[in-house]
């Protein structure tokens, strides 16, 4: 299995931050999706998906 430093999201990921972000996001009407950091920088990749906004757990 991989270590933190190989997959730096894996500490939050695997907290319940994710989910209650999800969730919050969620009840306002928000239908939110999850990308690699890596491309949640590149403006190319979001806005020829659609992506409006990137919001990253606290």
């Amino acid at each position: 299995m991989a270590d933190a430093a190989e997959r730096p999201w894996i500490s939050w990921c695997t907290s319940s931050t994710l989910f209650e972000e999800w969730m919050r996001l969620r009840a306002e009407g928000v239908r939110p999706a999850v990308v690699p950091a890596e491309q949640a920088v590149d403006a190319g990749y979001l806005t020829a998906r659609g992506f409006k906004e990137v919001v990253r757990p606290e």
